[in-house]
Parts: structure tokens; sequence; C-alpha cells
């Protein structure tokens, strides 16, 4: 469970780059009504999008513990078995479509002056 959570906040902290900082200058950013349409975002959702992601982040990953279940426990009907399964797997590839969605939006958005770009690659040395 401790594993869960460490992941969890890692996905949020680390490979979001989300905090209840940036949250809250976000929610400050959307309210206000005087800044320029041409003004460049930081980030391309809102704060309530991230939040909803983080919810669900942890809720999905929790949702494994389900898997290590003996179904026979649960139920003993073969069709709602197999529906478990699926809609397990389901869930586990939504929130990984999620995670991966909005850690290719914080790479863009981390990345939006191109200082970690690679326009020239040096030629490979020659082994004598």
């Amino acid at each position: 469970a401790s594993a869960t959570v460490y992941s969890a906040v890692w996905d949020i902290k680390v490979d979001w780059a989300l905090s209840w900082k940036q949250l809250r200058r976000l929610r400050q950013q959307e309210n206000k009504s005087d800044k320029p349409q041409f003004a460049p975002k930081e980030r391309c959702f809102s704060a309530t999008v991230y939040i909803c992601a983080s919810v669900f982040d942890m809720l999905a990953r929790c949702a494994w513990v389900l898997n290590l279940l003996p179904i026979a426990m649960l139920t003993e009907d073969a069709w709602v078995k197999g529906l478990l399964r699926v809609l397990l797997s389901t869930l586990e590839l939504v929130r990984r479509s999620i995670w991966v969605v909005v850690r290719i939006e914080h790479e863009q958005s981390a990345n939006g002056g191109g200082f970690r770009s690679i326009l020239w690659v040096p030629p490979k040395p020659k082994q004598e």
C-alpha cells in the first residue's frame, strides 16, 4: 500500500510537476479577465483537469488490489469474473493514457523555450 501511495505521489509531483502552489497559480491565471488573449500559458489544461487526473490516478492505482483477491471470493459466475478482469484492465489502460497525456503536456510546457532541444548531433568519432 505504501508503494502505491509513493508511486501516485511520484506521478503527480515528479512526472507531472504539479503542486498545490502551481495549481493555485493556474486557478488565478484562469480567473484573470484582464490578461491578453495572446499571453502564453504555462500549462494546456485547467487546474480542475489536473486535480481530477490526480484523484483518478490515485484511485485507479489502488484498484490493483482487486487483482490480488481470489475472484472466486467475490463471485462464482464466470461471466462476472471475466467482466471484472476486463474492467480492471480497462481502468489501468485509461489511467496510463491519462498519465502519458499529462506527462507529454508537462514536457512540452517545460521545454517550450527549446533549451533542451538538440539541433545538431556530433558525428561519431573514428575508431583507429
